[in-house]
C-alpha cells in the first residue's frame, strides 16, 4: 500500500499498485515531445476505482480547469462519482502533465509559499468594472504576472512549452493503447472511454479531433468553445450569465421568504433589492473588524462580490441559499459572510468553486495553448474594448472574466508543433462511436449555444439537455440524465431533442 505517487516508479506499461487505502495507482512514463522523443519523458499521475464486476472499461475523467487534479478529485468524492458514471465502468482519473502528481512541475512561485498565497489574494479579486482604473490595473497587472511566468517557468525553451492540451489528448492514447497490452489485447485497436467536464470537453474535443478512429465512448458535460478557448478569446463563455443570476431572484420568490431570506413579493422585486445593494456595495465598501474570524482590518468590496457571486452561479442549489444571507448580511453592513466565500478569510463555509489560482500550471496551460493568437491584449485600447465586449455579454461578472485572458498577454511560450492545435475548429471526421454532449439549460459559464456549435462540428454526436441552471449537470442530480449516461456505456444514445429534469431545485429540495 502506497500514499505518495512519488513511491511509484514511472514505466511506459500499466502497472496498478494498491493506493490510498481503496485505490489502485499507476504512473505511465510518456515523452515530452510526441514528434521529438529525444527531449526526454515525463510520467502521468493515474488512480482508478474498480467497478463491482471485471472485466469493465476504464473511463478517464477529467474534472476541469485547465489545472485541476483528477487525483485529488477522485480521492475527495469516490462514492458521488461511482453514482455519477455507475458501477459497470471503472473510473480512472489522472493528473494532467504539469498538475499535482504528474511531471513536469511548473510553478510561476517555485518554493515561495507565502508569496503566492499573498500574491493570489490580490490579483485573483480584480476587476474591469469596479473603479475608473479598474480595467488598466487588470491589464498591467495581467502583464506583470504573466512575464514573471514566462521568466519563472524558463521562458520559450523551458519545460512549460510541453503542458499543453494536444499532449494531455495524446497522453489518454498513450494510457489506452498501454492499458490494452497489459490486457493481452492490440494497443492499435484501443479505444478511449472518457468524461469530461469544463475544460474537460476541450481536452475531449481535442482528442477526438486528433484521433477520431479511437472514441470509445466520450461524454462532455458543461461544453467550452474550441474556437474561443484555442484562440485565447475567451468571449463566448458569458451570454447567459445574467440569465444565471436572473434565476436566483426567480427560485428565491418561488421558495418563499421562509426558505430565502431575500424574499420579495416579485422576481422583479428581488432583482430592485438586488441591483440597489451592489451598487451601494460599490461605492462604500464594508469594514470587518469586530468578527474572530478576523486578524486584521479588513474591507469587503464591490469586487469581492462579483466574484463570488460568479462562483454562486456555478453550483446554485447548493450555493443560492448562501448567497441569499450573504445580500442580507451586506445590507446591515456585515462583511464577514462575504469574505469568507471569497476565500479571504477563515470560516465555516467556505466557497465551494475556487477562485483562479495564477500560480497553478492551468494558467500556462491555457496560455500556451493560445500562444500569440488573442489581439485582445495588444494595447491598453483593445483590452478596454474586450472588457466592454464582456460586459455587454454580463453586467454582473463580465468585470470578473477578463482576468483570464489579462494572464495570457505576455506568456511568450510556445508549444512544439506536436503540441499546437489550429484556431478555429471545423467539422471533423466522424467519430468510431458518436459522442453524447451534455448541457443545463442555463449556463453561466459554457452556455448552451457552445454546446449546440460544438456538437454539430462532430457527425453522428448527440447533445442532451438538462433542464438546470448551473456549470455541468454534475451541480444538480438528475435519474433521468444519469439513466442516459449509464445506457451510452452500453452503447445507447439518448434521442436528440431529448431534455431531463433536476430532482432538486434551488432553495426548494425535490424539484419536477
Amino acid at each position: 500500500m502506497i500514499y505518495d505517487f512519488n513511491k511509484l516508479a514511472p514505466s511506459t506499461e500499466v502497472k496498478w499498485t494498491h493506493c490510498f487505502d481503496n485505490f489502485t495507482c499507476t504512473r505511465l512514463q510518456v515523452p515530452l515531445d510526441y514528434d521529438n522523443p529525444s527531449v526526454g519523458n515525463t510520467s502521468i499521475a493515474f488512480i482508478k476505482i474498480d467497478a463491482v464486476q471485471q472485466p469493465a472499461e476504464d473511463v478517464l475523467v477529467n474534472f476541469g480547469g485547465p489545472g485541476d487534479s483528477g487525483v485529488n478529485s477522485l480521492l475527495d468524492a469516490p462514492e458521488s462519482l461511482r453514482l455519477w458514471y455507475g458501477d459497470k465502468v471503472n473510473i480512472v482519473a489522472f493528473d494532467p502533465r504539469g498538475v499535482n502528481y504528474s511531471g513536469p512541475a511548473i510553478d510561476c512561485f517555485p518554493n515561495a509559499p507565502a508569496i503566492r498565497n499573498n500574491f493570489i489574494t490580490m490579483y485573483q479579486n480584480l476587476v474591469s468594472d469596479y473603479s475608473s482604473t479598474s480595467v488598466s490595473e487588470q491589464y498591467y497587472w495581467g502583464k506583470a504576472l504573466s512575464e514573471w511566468c514566462a521568466k519563472s517557468v524558463g521562458g520559450p525553451n523551458g519545460m512549460a512549452r510541453y503542458i499543453n492540451t494536444p499532449s494531455v489528448a495524446h497522453d489518454m492514447l498513450t494510457f489506452a493503447e498501454a492499458q490494452a497490452v497489459s490486457n493481452g489485447k492490440s494497443k492499435e485497436n484501443a479505444t478511449v472511454w472518457y468524461y469530461g467536464y469544463s475544460y474537460g470537453t476541450l481536452l475531449g474535443m481535442t482528442f477526438a479531433s486528433l484521433f477520431p478512429e479511437r472514441v470509445g465512448r466520450v461524454v462532455l458535460d458543461g461544453v467550452g468553445n474550441m474556437d474561443s478557448y484555442y484562440s485565447g478569446r475567451w468571449d463566448t463563455e458569458l451570454v447567459q450569465t445574467d440569465q444565471a443570476v436572473e434565476s436566483f431572484f426567480k427560485y428565491c420568490f418561488e421558495a418563499g421568504e421562509e426558505s430565502c431570506p431575500f424574499y420579495e413579493n416579485s422576481p422583479e422585486a428581488i432583482s430592485t433589492r438586488f441591483r440597489l445593494l451592489i451598487g451601494y456595495l460599490r461605492g462604500h465598501p464594508v469594514p470587518v473588524i469586530d468578527d474572530p474570524n478576523v486578524e486584521e482590518p479588513w474591507i469587503a468590496t464591490y469586487a469581492d462580490f462579483e466574484n463570488v457571486l460568479l462562483n454562486a452561479l456555478y453550483s446554485p442549489e447548493r450555493m443560492f441559499p448562501l448567497l441569499a444571507q450573504i445580500l442580507v448580511d451586506l445590507e446591515h453592513r456585515n462583511g464577514t459572510s462575504l469574505l469568507i466565500a471569497a476565500g479571504l478569510i477563515q470560516g465555516s463555509n467556505p466557497a465551494t468553486v475556487p477562485a483562479l489560482d495564477p500560480s497553478t500550471p492551468g494558467v500556462i496551460i491555457s496560455c500556451v495553448d493560445s500562444h500569440g493568437r488573442a489581439n485582445t491584449t495588444d494595447s491598453l485600447e483593445s483590452f478596454q474594448q474586450y472588457t466592454e465586449l464582456l460586459h455587454a455579454q454580463s453586467r454582473y461578472a463580465g468585470g470578473a472574466w477578463s482576468i483570464v485572458v489579462a494572464s495570457c498577454q505576455n506568456m511568450d511560450v510556445a508549444p512544439p508543433p506536436s503540441g499546437t492545435f489550429p484556431a478555429s475548429l471545423g467539422v471533423q471526421n466522424k467519430t468510431a462511436f458518436p459522442m453524447l454532449f451534455i448541457t443545463n439549460s442555463i449556463d453561466p459559464v459554457t452556455p448552451m449555444a457552445n454546446a449546440r456549435a460544438m456538437a454539430s462540428k462532430f457527425p453522428g454526436s448527440v447533445l442532451l439537455e438538462q433542464d438546470s441552471v448551473g456549470h455541468t449537470s454534475s451541480t444538480g442530480v438528475s435519474n433521468c440524465t444519469l439513466g442516459h449516461v449509464y445506457d451510452y456505456w452500453k452503447g445507447k444514445l439518448p434521442s436528440p431533442g431529448t431534455v431531463c429534469q433536476p430532482n432538486a431545485l434551488p432553495f426548494q429540495g425535490t424539484g419536477a
